[in-house]
């Protein structure tokens, strides 16, 4: 891992797995798909949690960690928090736009 050379801190390469760095609220991960080749990433891991892989699976949790504020703010029920917050119910909330970005870096 290369070091930013503005801010000192060390660079991840695209996709890690599990992620090196604290899982992102859903703001943040949605902020960070932003990031065209990221989005791709995020996509195509989705698409495999969906698919039951156990890696995949464990990868999005390692990247997405929705506070309860967040989810009751899109009025998910206190009783069904706990179950949001599993990849792959809480990965559909970002599913939408890391599909977005990521085929708008294909144009």
């Amino acid at each position: 891992m290369a070091a930013n050379k503005k801010t000192g801190k060390k660079k991840h390469a695209v996709g890690e797995c599990p992620n090196p760095d604290k899982a992102y609220t859903l703001w943040g991960l949605i902020n960070k798909l932003q990031d065209k080749d990221f989005a791709g990433f995020f996509l195509d891991l989705l698409k495999r949690a969906e698919a039951n892989e156990p890696g995949a699976i464990e990868c999005v949790d390692s990247y997405l960690a929705p506070t309860a504020q967040e989810l009751q703010n899109l009025g998910i029920p206190a009783s069904q928090v706990a179950s949001m917050r599993k990849c792959t119910d809480s990965g559909l909330l970002v599913l939408v736009t890391a599909q977005q970005k990521a085929t708008s870096r294909k144009k």
